[in-house]
């Protein structure tokens, strides 16, 4: 009657399944431990890092974002007291209030630094560095969404070694914020992809998305190419509806600041400051040259040992910022420009994207880069800090791809695991 296998002839089967039971419970152990202990590694140079004075941040970006965050937290709007059509050494000293050529959504998030800390333009500061560890965080929660434990331990050592991330702990700029909302972006589309989320999750997901690429446009205009690339790349027109509902109420807030200082809501700041400005034109991308910041805001790690082929034989110093766009962005990306990861690292992140090219997540990573490229191209000023949202995706897969190998070789890696990152 009794058609189960007696006790003593399962022993040997249970035996052997307790063994790949702690054999890979020690391996995960092991994963974790290496992550944790990375991510602690590189969080502490962050929370040590000592603050560039405000007046000697750049102009007027800086000293802009600080002095709208104070007039929010202190209640007089979104305004200014820096006059942007004026150099630093000129600024009137009256104090007269003024529209701001930014956007209001990187002061939003730094005017409670100010209200609840000494209410001075220096708080802003304590804000830049928290900003900075979320972004760290955020790189290691995608990279650990795309690989697991081992690739978010191996995206905090990049991240520990590569400037960018330190370096803009010590800054009032925007372009840690806006790379931090692409790459949490990133992270919801891994997560809200994964075989383990339910549908009605995953539209909650979506409307989450939406909120970070608004509030990425409310920061930065030109981060329309992360939303666009988020609406392509979830394809399906019922999750497009919510990634719009959380995404509108940003749009909608713009539109509205913009109206109220600029006369129109497709008006903007650089429409009130530089009305004549050309900022996109074909021939930025082959002029060398070109106008921009070279290596004054976040310099190359290797001093431009790799690229000194690209620097004229008469002009002495680092090359950083003399090649033309076209050669430019795309060595910065390839790491021949140590901002953002080692020489080549990229590579075998844009091979994890093409080799995961029909998940959600990859699509939009993709879509990134390649946007974030065709807008940093024809640009009329040149910076390695505009194509930081393209840079971090390809950090997440690449340090993705490299915990594939190092899992695969070293045996830590489940069929399971593979299948589900795959």
């Amino acid at each position: 009657m009794d058609s189960e296998q007696p006790l003593t002839e399962r022993t040997p089967e249970l035996a052997r399944w307790r063994s790949v039971w702690r054999r890979e419970l020690r391996r995960d152990v092991l994963r974790r431990l290496f992550a944790l202990a990375a991510l602690v590694g590189a969080i502490i140079p962050l929370l040590t890092s000592k603050p560039v004075p405000l007046d000697s941040q750049p102009f007027p970006d800086a000293q802009a974002y600080a002095d709208m965050a104070f007039q929010i937290a202190n209640g007089n709007g979104f305004l200014t007291r820096i006059d942007e059509r004026l150099p630093a050494d000129q600024q009137p000293p009256s104090g007269q209030l003024n529209p701001s050529r930014y956007p209001p959504g990187l002061s939003l998030v730094l005017a409670p630094f100010v209200r609840f800390g000494d209410n001075e333009l220096s708080d802003t500061q304590t804000g830049a560095r928290f900003i900075a560890v979320l972004l760290l965080l955020a790189i290691f929660a995608a990279s650990a969404a795309l690989g697991g434990p081992t690739a978010a331990g191996i995206a905090a050592l990049v991240t520990w070694m590569s400037p960018f991330v330190k370096k803009s702990s010590r800054l009032v700029m925007s372009d840690a914020f806006g790379a931090l909302l692409t790459v949490s972006i990133l992270a919801v589309l891994a997560v809200a992809w994964s075989p383990k989320t339910r549908e009605r999750a995953r539209e909650a997901w979506a409307a989450l998305a939406g909120i970070f690429a608004g509030y990425g446009v409310l920061t930065r205009l030109s981060a329309l190419f992360i939303l666009v690339a988020l609406l392509a790349s979830v394809g399906s027109w019922r999750i497009r509806k919510f990634v719009a509902l959380g995404t509108a109420p940003f749009l909608i807030f713009l539109g509205t600041y913009q109206w109220t200082q600029f006369g129109h809501p497709l008006k903007t700041g650089y429409n009130y400051y530089l009305p004549t400005l050309v900022a996109f034109e074909f021939g930025n991308i082959s002029k060398e040259n070109l106008f921009g910041e070279r290596g004054n805001i976040h310099n190359d790690k290797l001093h431009g040992r790799l690229m000194e082929w690209s620097s004229p034989c008469d002009d002495c110093g680092s090359p950083m910022g003399k090649a033309s766009n076209l050669v430019f962005y795309p060595s910065l990306l390839l790491g021949l420009y140590w901002i953002y990861f080692p020489p080549l690292f990229s590579l075998l992140g844009g091979w994890e994207l093409f080799r995961r090219r029909k998940t959600v997540a990859a699509r939009f990573g993709g879509l990134v880069v390649i946007a974030n490229l065709l807008i940093a191209l024809p640009y009329f000023y040149q910076g390695g800090r505009f194509v930081a949202p393209a840079a971090l995706v390809l950090l997440a897969y690449s340090a993705a791809g490299v915990a594939r190998l190092v899992d695969t070789w070293f045996g830590l890696r489940s069929p399971q695991t593979s299948a589900e990152a795959a």
